[in-house]
C-alpha cells in the first residue's frame, strides 16, 4: 500500500492508494500505518524539519515493513513546468506540488492558469501557456486574519464567528467578521484583474484548501473556476515522480 501526507502548519491530512484523503491527528494516522501492509510514503511538509523527523520516525516505528520514502521538494523544472522563482528551492514544496499537478491536470492548450490556495496562508500562482510559471503572492488566510488581529489589539471577539447577515457589523464578532471578509473580497478582485492584466480573458483558475469554498464565493460570475480539494497530493505522484534520488528505504 502507498501513502501520501500533506504535513501543514495547522493539519495533517492523508490518503492511501488514491483513497479518498483524511485528516486528523498523528495517532489516527498511526492506528491505519499499523494495520497496512506499507510500502512507499510519499511525503510534503512545510514545518519545521524536527516535527517531519519525528512524523517519520513514528510511521517507520508503526509499519511492519521497510517503506521507500520520497520527500518533495521544489525544483527548478517538472514535468515541463518551469518554476519561476529566483531560488527554485525557496518556493514551498506545498505549493510547487499544487501548481505542477494544476498545470499538468487542469490547464487548456493555449491558455493562462491561476491556482489559487486557500489555507493557512493564501498563495496565488500565475502559469502562461507554455507552462512558465510567472511568479504570485502569499497573503494571510482568513483565520491568519483573524488571529493576527487578535494577537495586536485588545479586542474581545469569536474568531470562528461568521456572523455577516448585515453590511455593517453592530458588535465586534460582525465587524470583524466582516472586515476581514471584505478584505479576502478584495484580494479576490485583485487576483481577477492581475489574471486580466497577463492573459485577457484566455485563463482558468484552480482552488484548494480549506477555505477555498468560501474564497470562491467572491468571485465574478464570468470565471471559470475548478475546485480541486486534493491538489497537492495529486502533484506528489508527479514531483516524487521525478526525486528518485531523495528515496531511500528506512527499516
Amino acid at each position: 500500500m502507498e501513502l501520501d501526507i500533506d504535513q501543514g502548519n495547522t493539519r495533517l491530512k492523508w490518503r492511501f492508494s488514491r483513497q479518498s484523503m483524511q485528516h486528523g491527528s498523528v495517532e489516527s494516522l498511526m492506528q491505519t500505518v499499523r494495520t497496512s501492509r506499507l510500502v512507499r510514503v510519499r511525503m510534503v511538509s512545510v514545518v519545521s524539519n524536527s516535527r517531519q523527523q519525528q512524523l517519520i520516525s513514528l510511521i517507520v516505528v508503526a509499519s511492519s515493513l521497510p517503506v521507500t520514502w520520497s520527500i518533495a521538494k521544489s525544483t527548478a523544472e517538472c514535468m515541463g513546468v518551469i518554476n519561476g522563482y529566483d531560488n527554485p528551492a525557496q518556493l514551498g514544496p506545498d505549493r510547487w506540488c499544487a501548481l505542477v499537478a494544476a498545470t499538468l491536470e487542469y490547464k487548456p492548450r493555449g491558455r493562462g492558469l491561476v491556482v489559487l490556495g486557500c489555507g493557512s496562508a493564501c498563495t496565488v500562482d500565475f502559469v502562461d501557456s507554455n507552462k512558465h510559471h510567472l511568479g504570485g503572492w502569499i497573503a494571510p488566510g482568513t483565520a491568519a486574519l483573524k488571529h493576527g488581529l487578535r494577537d495586536c489589539t485588545n479586542l474581545s471577539f469569536d474568531a470562528a464567528s461568521d456572523d455577516a447577515s448585515l453590511p455593517l457589523g453592530h458588535a465586534t464578532n460582525s465587524c470583524v467578521h466582516l472586515g476581514c471578509s471584505t478584505m479576502s473580497k478584495g484580494f479576490i478582485t485583485q487576483v481577477v484583474r492581475e489574471a486580466e492584466r497577463q492573459f485577457g480573458n484566455k485563463w482558468v483558475l484552480v482552488m484548494h484548501g480549506g477555505d477555498a469554498e468560501t474564497m470562491a464565493r467572491y468571485l465574478p460570475e464570468h470565471i471559470t473556476c475548478f475546485m480541486a480539494a486534493e491538489l497537492v497530493f495529486d502533484g506528489l505522484a508527479y514531483v516524487c515522480g521525478r526525486e528518485t534520488q531523495l528515496s531511500s528505504k528506512l527499516s
